[in-house]
């Protein structure tokens, strides 16, 4: 699998060390970290062959969050031109390279939920016939804004569709925003509250990367946003958020005190690798 990335693509050397990566993580494959997120006590991981084709796949649909607009930029470049990659990017790669599972990725940059986007999940989840439906929408939709109970009608109306297609569903909240893109918080907050609620009522589960974001940067000046553009996570955004959603399938609290330690283990990665924070200890 080839990523072809307008804009900085790196050396060589990183290109062929970054698909090294995902090779190695293919070739052992999630049965690994299966084996070892129950190992750690943790519950039953999501990563089941729901449809009986032989192997477990993920759709992952979404905006320009979920195609990973702002990818394959650093922290330090502050001043670069948004990436807009061509090939694999965000979170999908990621959770590609650390399951060794097959994410497809339907993000489409721009597209709105109350618009061109339900209809668009209804058509993907009918072509594609994934085990899990990873669903992020509402970035977009903060623009206008839409209010919050048509937002909890459309995310409500998309998980009841995946579950009538035999899919597993998943919500993501939306990261968090800064700089040149602070205006959308007040519209961000009010969906992410609607979907942990809808994500609680449904008993089904979450990748709270805006959660993520918040234990794991300032905010204000966050530095896995693009800034100051603030709105498209960087490389290390993208990292963070590849991390929360490995340990939602693997149904690993990563927000726990020992969750990216449970996390790392479950990967098989070195003490101390996960860059998420987990949540403040609350002194009694």
């Amino acid at each position: 699998m080839g990523i072809s990335i307008r804009g900085k693509t790196g050396s060589a050397l990183a290109v062929a060390n970054f698909l090294g990566a995902i090779f190695l993580g293919v070739l052992f494959g999630s049965s690994v970290a299966i084996a070892n997120a129950q190992e750690s006590g943790e519950g039953a991981p999501l990563l089941r062959d729901v449809n009986g084709d032989g192997s477990v796949n993920i759709l992952a649909f979404g905006d320009s969050l979920t195609r990973g607009v702002g990818d394959f930029t650093s922290p330090d470049e502050e001043d670069a031109p948004l990436t807009f990659p061509e090939g694999e990017a965000g979170y999908p790669l990621r959770v590609e390279r650390l399951l060794g599972v097959g994410v497809e990725n339907f993000g489409s940059p721009g597209e709105q939920f109350n618009d061109t986007g339900l209809q668009r999940y209804i058509d993907a989840l009918r072509r594609s016939f994934r085990d899990i439906a990873i669903f992020s929408e509402g970035a977009n939709d903060a623009r206008t804004p839409i209010s919050g109970g048509t937002f909890f009608n459309l995310t409500q109306l998309a998980v009841n569709v995946t579950r009538a297609m035999g899919s597993q569903p998943v919500l993501m909240t939306i990261v968090p925003t800064c700089c040149g893109h602070s205006f959308l918080s007040p519209s961000i907050d009010l969906y992410n509250g609607i979907s942990r609620a809808i994500a609680i009522a449904n008993e089904i589960p979450i990748a709270d990367v805006n959660r993520g974001y918040r234990n794991t940067c300032n905010v204000g000046s966050c530095y896995l946003l693009n800034l100051q553009e603030g709105l498209h996570p960087n490389s290390e955004g993208y990292d963070v958020m590849g991390e929360i959603v490995a340990a939602t399938l693997l149904q690993i609290n990563i927000f726990a005190p020992d969750g990216p330690a449970l996390l790392a283990q479950a990967l098989g990665l070195p003490p101390g690798s996960i860059k998420t924070v987990p949540d403040p200890v609350i002194s009694p």
